[in-house]
């Protein structure tokens, strides 16, 4: 055996314990929520509800991974992505539930956009409605990063990078047209202001993605907003697109004149 085979059967053996040890710790709250719900564990309510406010590409998927490496805090992920039919109620009662003791922080995500299939949907209002519930309105501060990550998976249908390896392929770039990003950016601010004005009344922490992955002190700062004790939070997850704008959109100069002056010219910017 050459030595690049003892390399790469060495990157496989090391990549494989990691996904048994990611795969552990989900696979015993599965274990425990069944025990529970057939009353064969003790279960409770006295948890705090939380959900994450947010749009696609903007670090939730990082989010409630670092939050699930928590040994307290259960977080589910788009609950309201599709009704299929179901009601607000049922969804709810499914993750509000009786859990495990240790349990003190059950939550889940939902879009500035969901329901996907009943625009007529009451899930914004119950939420609404829910005095109890905390909120974390995540964010990013450089919401070109955020098309362009959407646009990139769509064209590829990679959505997550778990850090696996693998053979390395060119990334293709992304282009847009100026009316077309000025439109999403006011949608973007649109529905940012929605979401605190629908929550100007609950408990609410505002989390910027670029924070997320640069600095440690947020994730304490959440331990707290849960109510949970500061723990050490870990995901198998990376960054997707750590390029230059440049390197990733074809039309990135004639786009960066475009906005030079506006509001969103920072998003141009990456020096």
């Amino acid at each position: 055996m050459n030595a690049l085979e003892r390399v790469r059967r060495e990157v496989r053996r090391v990549d494989s314990w990691r996904s048994v040890r990611q795969l552990l710790p989900a696979s015993v709250r599965y274990c425990e929520d069944r025990l529970v719900a057939k009353g064969f564990l003790p279960g409770q309510r006295q948890f705090r509800k939380f959900v994450v406010v947010s749009r696609a590409r903007t670090g939730s998927n990082l989010l409630i991974s670092l939050l699930n490496s928590h040994p307290r805090v259960d977080a589910r992920g788009e609950l309201f992505r599709r009704m299929n039919g179901q009601s607000v109620e049922s969804r709810l009662d499914q993750v509000f539930r009786r859990r495990p003791r240790r349990i003190e922080a059950v939550g889940f995500k939902i879009f500035y956009y969901h329901p996907l299939d009943d625009h007529h949907s009451q899930v914004w209002d119950r939420l609404c409605g829910m005095d109890d519930l905390y909120v974390l309105h995540l964010k990013r501060r450089n919401v070109l990063r955020t098309l362009t990550s959407r646009k990139l998976a769509g064209s590829t249908d990679v959505w997550l990078d778990r850090g696996r390896g693998g053979s390395a392929s060119k990334k293709p770039t992304v282009q847009f047209s100026a009316q077309g990003l000025e439109a999403a950016f006011e949608q973007n601010e649109a529905w940012e202001a929605a979401c605190d004005e629908r929550f100007r009344n609950h408990e609410m922490m505002k989390i910027y993605y670029e924070d997320l992955v640069n600095s440690r002190d947020v994730l304490e700062h959440t331990a707290h907003f849960l109510g949970v004790r500061p723990h050490a939070m870990s995901t198998a997850l990376r960054q997707q697109n750590p390029e230059q704008l440049a390197a990733l959109i074809s039309n990135f100069d004639e786009l960066r004149l475009h906005f030079q002056g506006s509001r969103w010219a920072t998003f141009f910017d990456e020096r």
